[in-house]
């Protein structure tokens, strides 16, 4: 990639990488982090990381991992990925401008929007995860805001 600032003609990039470990569980250092700094300074807008089966924390323009949208796997009863997101991002060419997201419950041959509990239990979920990389996320009505430190 060049070494020149993006301008607003530039094209915007996804890069949707796939992560090995199976519902977040990497227990290597660092590990999910390596690629991040490497894929937005290749000129990444939006990083979308998949795989895990659970939605992790948001930092820069890397979503670490966008969880499910149907159901495709047994529950786990701790990690609880019957919930995921449904997301929203506000692009820019200088990369994400605002990350929300719509919590869903997967259930066995479908998916409905999340009830205030689940919400709530994913909210928790998600406040752990997103402390991991350095972001937050907050309750706006029924979504779900993602904010980097």
């Amino acid at each position: 990639m060049p070494d020149q600032p993006r301008t607003s003609s530039d094209a915007q990039t996804t890069t949707k990488p796939r992560r090995t470990e199976e519902h977040g569980r990497d227990t290597r250092p660092g590990r999910r982090h390596d690629a991040r700094p490497a894929l937005e300074a290749a000129g990444s807008t939006l990083v979308a990381g998949h795989s895990a089966h659970v939605p992790q924390g948001v930092c820069g323009h890397t979503l670490f991992d966008l969880g499910d949208f149907s159901d495709d796997y047994a529950v786990d009863p701790l990690l609880r990925n019957d919930l995921g997101l449904l997301w929203l991002v506000t692009v820019d060419v200088a990369g994400p401008r605002r990350v929300e997201a719509v919590p869903p419950r997967l259930e066995f041959a479908s998916t409905r929007r999340a009830n205030g509990v689940e919400t709530t239990l994913l909210l928790a979920l998600l406040e752990e995860r997103c402390a991991a990389v350095g972001s937050t996320v907050r309750r706006e009505g029924e979504h779900l805001v993602f904010a980097s430190r």
